[in-house]
């Protein structure tokens, strides 16, 4: 995907790729969760009832898995692609 801007798109590129890179590391349970709660934007409890598990057990596996990490990166990415570069470099 790209914005049409070389300075947009090339930090687009660079976040993208550490985002990739931050999921990859995570196991395939730990995906699962940061992919419902950062794609269909699940909150905490929701997720823990969508998998049957305690909202426990999510609040800890999104502790370590760095899921707050990604999230902060993904909304990153959100935020370059609603206001442009420019409105990110002058935050």
């Amino acid at each position: 995907m790209r914005s049409g801007s070389r300075p947009q798109d090339a930090l687009l590129a660079d976040l993208a790729l550490l985002l990739a890179e931050l999921l990859s590391d995570l196991s395939p349970r730990q995906r699962e969760i940061a992919r419902l709660a950062l794609v269909e934007g699940l909150r905490q409890a929701d997720v823990a009832e969508r998998l049957g598990v305690s909202r426990a057990t999510i609040s800890v596996t999104w502790g370590r898995s760095r899921v707050r990490s990604i999230e902060r990166l993904a909304r990153a990415l959100r935020t370059i692609f609603a206001r442009g570069v420019h409105a990110v470099e002058s935050a």
